[in-house]
């Protein structure tokens, strides 16, 4: 079964093999992208923190939060 595509104002026929392809590639960059290695590669987070070091960089975390000048600044973080 084939279904119509628009084509730069025209109609053309899709034919099945099309279809799958595109089907594939999609599949593909979704599995590639579900990585936490791969969202960190992007910067869309602040990186893998290595379970062992986990209870370490709580404690920084913690640490900088609690020694942190309280000004009122308005503003949130702006990031794009």
């Amino acid at each position: 079964m084939s279904k119509p595509a628009k084509s730069a104002g025209r109609v053309r026929a899709v034919d099945q093999a099309e279809i799958d392809l595109l089907w594939r590639e999609t599949r593909g960059a979704y599995e590639d992208q579900l990585s936490a290695y791969y969202a960190t590669s992007e910067l869309w987070d602040d990186g893998i923190i290595d379970p062992v070091d986990t209870r370490n960089a709580l404690a920084i975390a913690m640490s900088a939060a609690m020694n942190a000048p309280l000004d009122v600044s308005g503003n949130g973080v702006f990031r794009f």
